[in-house]
């Protein structure tokens, strides 16, 4: 019986050695310096060694996320944000079989009920969230009390947004989670007449 170690699929990241945390689009070492064993729940065997992000490495992506905010991201046109995820489902759909076998080994799940399973889901759902960034109109509803106010829509991003990915569909929890989020804004904000 072949293994999923021979799959021709397993993912290069399992090489054995532990790994880092992705902030502020750097593989940067944890601050603590503690590791977990992620473990094949269907097997017992050891994935990796993940690094062991604590409050200190929450503090560091925050400040990241919010010089991110406050620099470029905050500066992307609608085109420019949605190229950025067109990118990202591009990437998503090359490393789809590696992806799906990582959520696989982490989940313990078999073969094929994967959330990943089937052709590309995740680069669709990041594909469907890209073309929002280009459908944001200045639209404004009618205000019912509108001979006491002035409404408008003002589009504005307002900040940095903390997500938490359950462990049950990782790959898929995060980027439901990531593709919406660059078009969260504020949409309508109503002032006193004068």
């Amino acid at each position: 019986m072949t293994t999923l170690r021979s799959e021709s699929a397993l993912p290069s990241l399992l090489d054995g050695r532990s790994k880092r945390l992705l902030i502020g689009g750097a593989w940067v070492e944890n601050v603590s310096g503690k590791a977990f064993e992620s473990i094949n729940p269907s097997t017992g065997e050891v994935i990796a060694q993940l690094a062991e992000g604590d409050k200190s490495d929450i503090d560091l992506a925050v400040k990241a996320a919010r010089a991110a905010f406050d620099g470029p991201w905050r500066r992307f046109t609608p085109a420019a944000r949605q190229n950025v995820l067109l990118r990202l489902a591009d990437l998503v759909e090359q490393h789809h079989a590696e992806l799906r076998m990582l959520e696989i080994l982490d989940m313990g799940s078999p073969i094929g009920p994967s959330i990943t399973a089937g052709s590309s889901g995740p680069a669709e759902w990041l594909r469907y969230y890209a073309g929002w960034a280009a459908k944001i109109h200045g639209q404004t509803l009618p205000n019912s009390r509108a001979e006491a106010m002035f409404s408008y829509t003002l589009k504005e991003p307002v900040g940095v947004v903390g997500a938490i990915a359950p462990w049950n569909g990782p790959i898929a929890n995060a980027l439901w989670k990531i593709a919406p989020v660059q078009n969260w804004c504020r949409n309508s904000i109503c002032r006193k007449a004068w």
